[in-house]
């Protein structure tokens, strides 16, 4: 009797060692594929912007040629039309005229969007800043004498404001650009003023 107790007990302890081990098993092929659509997630964010690495480049270029001779800091355009779901973006050259290096950093801040006839579209701030990627790098570290690039980017979104669709009009980011004077003191740079995404 004892033997056959034994031999029961004996059959439950190995269906529940299988049954952990499946369970395991199961939770850790659910992490690997969670991993895999993470890693997915990630490929499919760095392949959507490298497609702007051409451009970049030729606008970064051409704003070489052009600060070196009249400005110390110029936009690479200041406008750019787009549809929803398009990323849009803009390249800030600096040249650092000041005798010291300098971090230089760039405050990106919703101003305002109007439409065809300038009326205002009742776009809420929070709501657009959304529109900035979190690809973007406010900052950049410029030696004295020498010149730097801040690329901007956005992703219009399919809203303006709680409830209400993305519209056709302008869109237009306020930028303001400053160095650190001193450790703990941000000063105006040279004005770069505005960058206005245009939704079609």
């Amino acid at each position: 009797m004892k033997k056959i107790l034994f031999g029961i007990l004996l059959v439950f302890l190995l269906i529940a060692v299988v049954g952990c081990s499946n369970t395991a098993v199961q939770k850790e092929a659910a992490v690997e594929k969670q991993m895999e659509q993470v890693q997915e997630a990630r490929q499919v964010q760095v392949d959507k912007y490298a497609q702007f690495d051409s451009a970049i480049a030729q606008a970064k270029e051409s704003l070489k040629s052009q600060i070196a001779k009249t400005n110390t800091v110029m936009l690479s355009k200041g406008a750019d039309k787009g549809a929803v779901g398009e990323i849009k973006f803009t390249v800030i050259g600096i040249r650092n005229d000041k005798t010291d290096d300098h971090n230089f950093k760039v405050d990106v801040t919703f101003k305002e969007a109007y439409d065809i006839s300038r009326n205002s579209l009742g776009a809420d701030a929070k709501k657009m800043n959304d529109w900035k990627s979190i690809k973007n790098q406010y900052e950049t570290f410029i030696k004295s004498g020498e010149m730097g690039f801040i690329v901007l980017y956005w992703e219009i979104g399919d809203t303006i404001a709680l409830n209400m669709p993305t519209k056709k009009g302008s869109y237009v980011y306020k930028l303001d650009l400053q160095y650190d004077e001193s450790e703990n003191n941000m000063d105006p740079y040279v004005g770069i003023k505005t960058f206005t995404v245009m939704v079609q």
